[in-house]
């Protein structure tokens, strides 16, 4: 059984630290979801998470919101570090635009468990959608939640409990951080109260869950050999923006890198 610990500071970024220094892996928001479902983490309690909700433009100049469950630019100490030092943005980080157009490429991709790795909602429908508290019964359709939670599965089994624990009604809040100065960044966070449901305020005060990294590595995916290039690139791509650095490193460019030694193409 995967033993969790919350690590708890007056900032986000401090609280990933300490999280990093004790040794763990913070989770991303499907597994804090789950945690949550199964009755291990309290409902009375706030937690953030290492997925990210980040808006910006693609190539084209449309706004699109990402729900992110891997690994990114801000989810290290270091790098989350580096983008508080260019200051916040109404409580929103800022994000790479490379990042975020490299992210929007993986739109629709999976995890082995079914979870989105990454999901994308044009900017004008979730705009468009309720900004505050509604009823749990009309919280799936609602743009955000599925998303958010990482995939209809999850989503429908966490409205289920939260209607139980919490009670009928439950708040889903965004921002509109669309800037033509490039992409803005938050934390996602599930609330303690109904009217704090799925939210994600900004880099303020920092609550996480985290696992032993060897235990989180064995969740989160089957190590073994014969790894595809994606997944070798992926696991090269999260260590990279792990170490301090001065120049970019997207996950494209490593997989270029490793193209001509794919052997299983």
């Amino acid at each position: 059984m995967v033993k969790l610990k919350e690590f708890n500071a007056v900032s986000y970024v401090d609280a990933l630290a300490e999280c990093e220094k004790a040794g763990h892996r913070a989770l991303y928001m499907p597994d804090v979801a789950r945690a949550r479902i199964a009755g291990d983490l309290s409902w009375v309690q706030f937690y953030d998470s290492l997925s990210v909700r980040v808006t910006g433009r693609t190539k084209q100049g449309d706004g699109m919101v990402l729900f992110v469950h891997c690994a990114h630019p801000l989810s290290t100490a270091s790098g989350l570090g580096d983008a508080l030092s260019k200051g916040l943005v109404n409580g929103a980080a800022h994000f790479p635009q490379a990042s975020f157009l490299e992210l929007l490429e993986r739109d629709g991709e999976r995890a082995d468990d079914g979870t989105y790795v990454v999901k994308a909602v044009p900017h004008k429908v979730l705009m468009g959608a309720s900004n505050g508290v509604i009823p749990v019964e009309r919280a799936l359709k609602h743009p955000q939640t599925i998303p958010f939670l990482g995939s209809k599965e999850v989503a429908e089994q966490y409205l289920q409990a939260f209607e139980r624990q919490v009670g009928s009604n439950i708040g889903i809040w965004f921002y509109d951080d669309l800037r033509d100065e490039g992409p803005l960044a938050r934390p996602l966070c599930v609330g303690d109260y109904y009217s704090i449901g799925l939210d994600g305020y900004g880099y303020y005060v920092g609550r996480l869950v985290g696992v032993r990294a060897s235990e989180s590595e064995q969740r989160a995916e089957k190590i073994s050999e014969g790894l595809s290039l994606d997944a070798v690139t992926d696991k090269i791509f999260r260590y990279v923006n792990s170490l301090p650095q001065t120049e970019p490193v997207t996950r494209d460019g490593i997989k270029k890198v490793l193209a001509p030694y794919d052997t299983k193409k």
